[in-house]
């Protein structure tokens, strides 16, 4: 009776032992075969996208999602910097949406705006600073304080956009020019004409 009772519990614990060893046999096969499948799809990302406003004046470049593909461009020239400005395709008037703006300033100006010892003074309303988002030999390119607080459709998109503005070193130290000066000797930047409106992308 023992020797039954012994016989038949140890096949219930060799079948429980071949079932957990079986399962975990299936398992690593399952996740090899998973393992295999992902490293032959291809993935998206950043690098494979071609879409990018790239400004060879002023030596910036912005890569842009797919869905601004056909946005458009215009330039306003302020008293000492330049605001560029670009347009999602979609956005109308009747349903706006959050254009990217970068302001672009000579280091001359950003200089005296925002000097060392704290005492400048820049010439936005806000009294916040401007956030620099990149910058070459010549030139800062940054957001105005308090550009998205109208919170239009597509901020947070426009955000994530700005925080990847590169900077283009296309002006070699020995090819700067001096800036202009004026009669109290602050360097005033002649920005080139640019058509309002031009479509990119």
């Amino acid at each position: 009776m023992n020797k039954k009772l012994f016989f038949s519990l140890g096949t219930i614990i060799l079948i429980i032992l071949l079932g957990v060893v079986g399962y975990m046999v299936y398992q690593r096969m399952s996740v090899t075969e998973i393992n295999d499948t992902t490293s032959i799809i291809p993935t998206t990302n950043d690098t494979q996208t071609s879409l990018s406003y790239r400004n060879n004046t002023y030596g910036f470049l912005i890569p842009l999602p797919e869905s601004w593909r056909g946005y458009s461009v215009s330039e306003q020239a302020k008293d000492s910097y330049l605001e560029i400005r670009i347009m999602h395709p979609q956005s109308t008037s009747q349903n706006p949406r959050m254009d990217i703006p970068v302001l672009v300033v000579p280091i001359a100006t950003w200089n005296k705006w925002y000097p060392a010892n704290g005492e400048g003074n820049h010439p936005f309303a806000a009294p916040i600073a401007a956030t620099e988002r990149a910058r070459n030999t010549r030139y800062v390119f940054a957001t105005a304080p308090r550009y998205n607080y109208a919170f239009a459709s597509g901020y947070e998109e426009v955000e994530e956009i700005v925080q990847k503005i590169t900077a283009l070193n296309i002006f070699p130290a020995q090819t700067i020019q001096p800036a202009q000066q004026t009669q109290q000797g602050a360097p005033v930047e002649t920005f080139p004409l640019f058509e309002e409106g031009e479509v990119k992308g």
